[in-house]
């Protein structure tokens, strides 16, 4: 098709409002925390890896203070995972790094890595929806 697509195409900014109009944004009463934790897996242990995630994921999505916990995996670049994690407050982190489905997650993976994982949290004071 060669008709313009992306920002500058005709009706976009009205269906790009549309659609940003009908999402629904969790109200935080304070800073929210959000965790970016980039995984290099070994390629060959990719499916151990998905596996060994599931239970950290049911368990964390359980626990206080846990908005937000999910795995990404880049399409093109193969065994790189991304954990994205949104937090009430510090004190929910710090429990949960002592959580025991945590700490098997963390145990069963070590020798399914294929570099040292790259883990930043960062402190968000406000957030806004576009539009």
């Amino acid at each position: 098709s060669s008709a313009k697509q992306g920002p500058g195409a005709p009706g976009f900014q009205e269906g790009l409002a549309a659609r940003t109009a009908r999402i629904t944004r969790p109200h935080y009463p304070g800073p929210v925390h959000i965790i970016t934790a980039r995984i290099p897996v070994k390629v060959e242990c990719r499916e151990a890896f998905l596996e060994a995630s599931k239970a950290i994921l049911v368990g964390t999505r359980a626990e206080a203070g846990c908005h937000c916990y999910t795995l990404f995996e880049d399409p093109h670049q193969a065994g790189s995972f991304l954990f994205h994690e949104e937090w009430e407050d510090r004190e929910a982190i710090e429990a949960h790094f002592l959580e025991p489905h945590f700490l098997a997650f963390r145990k069963a993976t070590v020798d399914m890595l294929a570099g040292e994982p790259a883990i930043t949290i960062h402190e968000v004071a406000s957030s806004e929806v576009p539009g």
